[in-house]
Parts: C-alpha cells; sequence; structure tokens
C-alpha cells in the first residue's frame, strides 16, 4: 500500500517488507533537556552550570492489511525483526540519520480488529540528535593554516572527524576547532602517512594510524573532543612541524 510517510532501519524500508503494511504516521515527542543550578548567594535567581539533552524517542504507527490471522502476524515479525536495526531514516527527516534501539517493538493486540494501529518506539540514548547522512568538509594544506567552515545544523555541538596526511616527515600536529583542540606529540609520520581521528556510531574516540592506535599521542592539555558548535560559522586550523593535509568532517545535529 502507498503511504506519505516512509521509514528506513538500516537502509530497508518499512512499507517494502510487505504490501500489507500502511504507515499512519511519525511521531517526534519533544525533547527534554536536564538542567543543573546554582543558587546566587544574597539575592534571587540561579546559575545555570550545566545543560543536557536527554534521550530523543521516534514513535512509528502503522497499520497491516491481512485478515487472515495468522498471516498479520507474520508480517508482524517482519517488522519486529526490522526493528532490531541501529540507523534510522525517515523522510519526514531528509538527508538525516538517528542511531537508536528499539524501546517498544510492535505486537499484536488483537486478531480480531485486524486493522487496528501499530505502534512501536525508537529511542536514541548515547547521542540524542539527528545528524546529517553526509558530512560537510573542509580541506586544509600547510604547516600553519586556518580556514571557516559554516557547520550545519540547529542544535548544540557536533564531533569533528580528521583524516590527517602527512606531505613530509612529521612528528607533531595540533588541530583547532573553535575553542577545542588536538595536540598529538612524538609522532613518526613519513611523508604520505595517514592519521585518522573518527568517532564511531557510540561517539567514542579512535586515533588511528592503520592499525596502530595514537590516543596515547595526544598531550595531556588537549580537549576531549573536537568539538564545532551547529549553525555557526566556526574556524579550524592546523600546525604542525611539517607540511600536513587535513579534511575536516563533521555531521550537524538536529
Amino acid at each position: 500500500m502507498t503511504s506519505r510517510y516512509e521509514a528506513y532501519m538500516d537502509s530497508v524500508s518499512l512499507s517494502g517488507l510487505d504490501d500489507s503494511i500502511f504507515i499512519l504516521d511519525i511521531s517526534h515527542p519533544a525533547a527534554e533537556r536536564s538542567r543543573s543550578l546554582v543558587n546566587i548567594a544574597n539575592r534571587s535567581g540561579s546559575f545555570l552550570s550545566s545543560e543536557k539533552r536527554s534521550p530523543i524517542s521516534v514513535v512509528i504507527t502503522f497499520e497491516i492489511h491481512k485478515y487472515g490471522i495468522a498471516d498479520r502476524q507474520a508480517v508482524c515479525d517482519k517488522v519486529v525483526k526490522w526493528a532490531g536495526g541501529s540507523v534510522l531514516k525517515t523522510n519526514d527527516m531528509t538527508d538525516k540519520q538517528l542511531v537508536c534501539v528499539c524501546d517498544q517493538y510492535p505486537s499484536i493486540n488483537s486478531a480480531k480488529r485486524w486493522t487496528d494501529p501499530i505502534t512501536m518506539t525508537f529511542t536514541a540514548y548515547e547521542f540524542p540528535y539527528w545528524e546529517d547522512i553526509t558530512q560537510t568538509t573542509l580541506t586544509l594544506t600547510g604547516t600553519q593554516t586556518s580556514g571557516t567552515l559554516a557547520v550545519p545544523g540547529v542544535i548544540d555541538d557536533a564531533f569533528v572527524e580528521a583524516t590527517i596526511t602527512a606531505n613530509a616527515a612529521v612528528t607533531e600536529i595540533s588541530l583547532t576547532v573553535g575553542s577545542t583542540n588536538f595536540t598529538l606529540g612524538n609522532l613518526e609520520l613519513t611523508n604520505g602517512d595517514v592519521v585518522t581521528i573518527a568517532y564511531d556510531s557510540r561517539k567514542l574516540l579512535s586515533i588511528m594510524q592503520g592499525t596502530v592506535s595514537l590516543l596515547g599521542k595526544r598531550t595531556g592539555a588537549s580537549s576531549d573532543d573536537l568539538l564545532a558548535k551547529c549553525g555557526k560559522t566556526v574556524t579550524f586550523a592546523v600546525e604542525a612541524d611539517a607540511s600536513v593535509t587535513v579534511v575536516f568532517k563533521v555531521r550537524g545535529c538536529y
């Protein structure tokens, strides 16, 4: 059946699982924010000391138009298997993706009422944002160079990845993004060597030269993460003791 709405899990469409599936709605409950406050001495009011976004959810409502009760259950089982994926895309969030888990799997509540709506809920816990599918990039080359990038997105900070290619023998590299910085020292890079700074789906950091981790090369004064403010024009900078080419990559957050 044809619906205005479509959802994809790990690039597999929901309606494509079976012709009897009709998607009724895709809803996005309002995200909440948790705030820590510190009272101001001797007067009214509080300082906002920290703020975090709570997990966000997506609710998909659909029908299975199969009159046979066993046939309907079989289609529901297909959807349950589909819902066990990890990267959700919906056609109301164009060119964006959400890394999530299924919190409420679909189930047949009534064999008799064969056109009843069925719901399933997906939640993003570890990184509660929709992200651009395609990364926005900026390339800088030299020993001391900088540039600016209009970072997409509308909310909070985006994680910045980078691919560093040595154009000569390099022992130290410093990357700056906005107010954050990574400095890698005691390197032994030769011409053509590549270092990759990346985050996995859980936003855990890796710094690799091939299969060798260089996390231990990051100086103690470095930031915990490379971050760029979404919706802002951000300055990116590179310093190294010999020429390098750095490709910065960022996904906007929504």
